[in-house]
């Protein structure tokens, strides 16, 4: 039985793709009068490249684009103050989330997020997406001073709510920071699918959506024999 479901933040409860898509196309828009050389739709998708799904560096980041597309120093430092002006404004959670959430926590399962990043921004994306509500415990990697992948950063969760690791599940959507990072530390390492990182090595459950966990919560143990075992099928792609 899980007592205890721990989470990633960006790209697990938080979409932080649609996020980042809707933050660009506004900041294109408001700075349309100084690039008006590049097509909207080629400046978006370059500054989604180059934020490489959260791991971009983004004063680097804006640096590159300033030397690519002759921009100023002085809009590059613009550009930059805008995405962290707006980015927490623009934040948009996966749809299935606060439902599970909900779920979860209505059946006495105590909850709580991991995730790697600076504390000011990770905590204001966490009270404005008001997950706050539902969890006992967030860890965030800058105010710990450690960083996942490390086991002994899920260890600290599992302390902070009294719960043993293999009753404890942890669900990401990273193969190697989210699922081989739990898995090390003994939790059930459940990987939300996706086409971006690649499939984890490490045994370990999968889902689709969030919801996916709820049948299933009286059965989830680590998996010994199989590097993979899904608790429902891949979606089709249409």
């Amino acid at each position: 039985m899980i007592r205890t479901a721990l989470f990633d933040l960006d790209g697990t409860l938080f979409n932080r793709a649609a996020t980042v898509q809707a933050l660009i196309e506004e900041q294109y828009d408001i700075f349309a009068a100084d690039l008006t050389h590049i097509p909207s739709a080629a400046y978006i998708a370059r500054v989604i490249s180059l934020d490489a799904h959260g791991h971009g560096d983004k004063s680097a980041l804006y640096r590159q684009i300033a030397t690519e597309l002759g921009l100023s120093t002085t809009l590059a430092q613009s550009l930059l103050e805008h995405f962290w002006t707006r980015y927490v404004a623009h934040g948009r959670l996966f749809p299935e989330v606060p439902d599970t959430l909900d779920a979860l926590r209505s059946r006495g399962v105590q909850l709580g997020i991991i995730t790697n990043g600076a504390t000011t921004i990770q905590a204001s994306v966490v009270r404005m997406l008001d997950l706050e509500r539902f969890l006992n415990v967030i860890l965030i990697s800058e105010r710990e001073q450690i960083r996942k992948p490390a086991p002994e950063l899920f260890r600290r969760a599992l302390a902070a709510t009294g719960a043993q690791a293999a009753e404890s599940c942890y669900i990401g959507d990273h193969p190697v920071i989210d699922v081989a990072g739990a898995a090390a530390a003994g939790l059930v390492a459940i990987w939300r699918r996706n086409s971006v990182w690649g499939s984890p090595t490490v045994p370990h459950l999968a889902i689709n959506s969030l919801a996916d966990i709820l049948p299933h919560l009286d059965r989830l143990r680590p998996p010994a024999a199989s590097h993979v075992e899904p608790l429902v099928k891949p979606m089709r792609k249409s």
